[in-house]
């Protein structure tokens, strides 16, 4: 395990609404190493945003962090202001957003929206900042950085708006990246260009990366752990191999199962039967029991621990966890 570059400690985010606090994200620890890719996967609304927004302190209201740590390079971010945490925005922690046409400023060419963030973390002048944002372009992958520093963001394509993000989030050559959905309404082929581009990235210049997907395919591409969410808690972390061939969680072998398959004999993928709960109502025990084809009484009683296994395999369940509770780490 590589040393620790952020560590999340019993993260709990809640939204205040008319119906209570709804917990969005449920009492989450996970740890990331400097220079390590972890993905946190899972169906829509499960919490994988509000984990990332966290970090940056960007929850939208009502939104807010209830209890927990979460601490960068020994530092607790939770406890910075907002002047501290501008520090840390761009400069040492960036994130690439699901949406980049809603993440950009329409009428400010594309070049000068990654120069801004040179000019105010390190102070470049605008020579220095516009060589510097060409040469972003092409680390990129842009074929015509020039070009590209003078459009504007409608006249740019989905993955070439999405590579200027990505430029954006590395121009102070942060070392933690958190990439929420970056292949969102890609096709498929831009999709794993992107991916390409993050793994290689990360390769050349020691960059971490919290890789957010609904896409487990994409995730098993791109790092080396994965983290899986469900209804605001985590249920299962290993490394990709091992989640790949032995999940252990039934969630987790269910979205496996509901992957198309291009190798071997034509199956077809199976989808999860049910709904997501919603967090208003979720049912007593373990958040999947209604769900889960392996359901026991006890599953329905009480809500598993996150436990660590003997080779270092996370779980949260009854049927294959046991009884302890540990951390992530």
């Amino acid at each position: 395990m590589r040393p620790a570059l952020m560590d999340i400690e019993n993260l709990t985010v809640e939204f205040l609404t008319a119906r209570g606090a709804l917990r969005a994200v449920d009492q989450l620890s996970l740890e990331i190493g400097a220079g390590e890719s972890v993905g946190l996967v899972g169906e829509s609304g499960c919490g994988k945003t509000a984990t990332a927004l966290s970090i940056l302190q960007l929850l939208p209201r009502p939104g807010r962090v209830a209890s927990g740590e979460i601490r960068f390079l020994g530092k607790d971010l939770l406890g910075l202001g907002e002047s501290e945490m501008r520090g840390i925005r761009g400069r040492q922690i960036a994130m690439v957003f699901q949406e980049p046409m809603r993440s950009m400023n329409p009428v400010e060419r594309c070049g000068e929206q990654v120069a801004e963030t040179l000019n105010i973390h390190l102070h470049f002048g605008s020579h220095e900042s516009r060589s510097r944002v060409l040469a972003l372009f092409g680390q990129v992958g842009l074929s015509d950085p020039a070009e590209v520093y003078e459009a504007y963001p409608h006249q740019l394509s989905g993955g070439m708006r999405q590579r200027v993000m990505i430029a954006m989030a590395l121009a102070c050559d942060p070392p933690l990246l958190l990439a929420d959905e970056p292949t969102t309404a890609l096709d498929v082929t831009i999709q794993a260009q992107i991916v390409a581009l993050l793994t290689r990235l990360k390769r050349t210049r020691g960059l971490a990366v919290l890789f957010i997907s609904h896409n487990l395919a994409l995730v098993s591409g791109a790092c080396e752990r994965v983290a899986v969410m469900y209804a605001g808690r985590l249920v299962e972390v290993a490394h990709t191999d091992v989640l790949f061939e032995k999940a252990l969680h039934p969630y987790t072998r269910a979205l496996i199962a509901s992957l198309p398959h291009i190798d071997g004999p034509v199956t077809p993928a199976i989808p999860i039967p049910g709904e997501v709960p919603h967090l208003a109502s979720l049912p007593p025990g373990c958040r999947f029991s209604d769900r889960c084809s392996r359901v026991r009484p006890e599953c329905r009683l009480e809500d598993p621990p996150l436990v660590t296994l003997d080779d270092g395999h996370c779980v949260a369940c009854w049927c294959t966890g046991g009884g302890r509770r540990e951390n992530t780490s």
